[in-house]
């Protein structure tokens, strides 16, 4: 999904977000030790609620992203502020 957001921006001859190229270094870190900052964490968590929510991609894509979607909320739910 990521990959296709940068293709995406590089056909267009956009320059890719930043927060693209650092959630693929995190990813691609593979260590465990890379932490999202809470804005990359939400740029993540909408890019990949609107991918799994299209409805147009592979079953498999959908139960890995659904996990992905969940996950990054629950960490964002933990971090940010509520409003009272």
């Amino acid at each position: 999904m990521l990959a296709s957001y940068l293709d995406e921006s590089i056909d267009e001859g956009e320059s890719a977000p930043e927060w693209i190229l650092e959630s693929i270094d995190a990813v691609e870190a593979g260590d465990r030790t890379t932490v999202l900052t809470s804005a990359q964490a939400r740029n993540l968590y909408d890019a990949m609620t609107s991918y799994v929510d299209d409805g147009a991609i592979p079953e498999r894509d959908a139960v890995h992203g659904s996990t992905v979607a969940d996950r990054l909320e629950t960490r964002l739910e933990s971090v940010e502020p509520t409003s009272q």
